[in-house]
């Protein structure tokens, strides 16, 4: 008995493989989706390079100095912030937004996250305070706080605000 083997019939062999693989499930939040590391209000965060200890979210009061129209409002966040490497720190600062649960989306200013500038020459262990302000419409409730490091090369944090974590004035 002789076998003929047919070019179309490899192809069909092929084809008929490729249907019946499913395809990858997709990456949760898109593909595109910065790797990050979650957490809320006092809770601990550790990216690879700082840790980060997320303490306040509140609506700005006048001692904070922030001048905004009637329809828009200032958020002050706060953070302690550590040098969790065994070298010496240089960081950029962070690229800070924030959001609400419909996922609109706002960055804040660079002059608005402080340090201004970033972290140069931090010791290990070394700390400092982050304190970003938002400029948002008044009726916006805030859902979710993204720290990003600049140079991209640390997961972000995402810091999810609970309705007990938004202190509002």
């Amino acid at each position: 008995m002789k076998y003929i083997f047919h070019p179309l019939s490899a192809l069909a062999i092929v084809l008929s493989m490729g249907v019946a693989a499913a395809d990858p499930t997709p990456i949760p939040g898109g593909s595109n989706q910065a790797i990050g590391v979650t957490g809320t209000i006092g809770s601990t965060l550790f990216n690879g390079e700082v840790r980060l200890k997320p303490t306040e979210l509140r609506d700005a009061t006048p001692a904070d100095g922030m001048v905004t129209s009637s329809d828009k409002k200032w958020l002050v966040f706060t953070a302690t912030a550590s040098n969790a490497m065994h070298r010496t720190l240089n960081m950029v600062q962070f690229i800070a937004s924030i959001s609400d649960a419909d996922g609109n989306t706002l960055q804040a200013q660079g002059d608005k996250v402080h340090p201004t500038g970033g972290i140069f020459g931090t010791p290990p262990g070394g700390a400092w305070k982050e304190q970003v302000f938002f400029d948002v419409p008044a009726q916006f409730t805030p859902a979710k706080i993204v720290l990003a490091p600049y140079d991209g090369k640390h997961p972000v944090f995402r810091i999810t605000i609970r309705p007990q974590d938004y202190h509002r004035s």
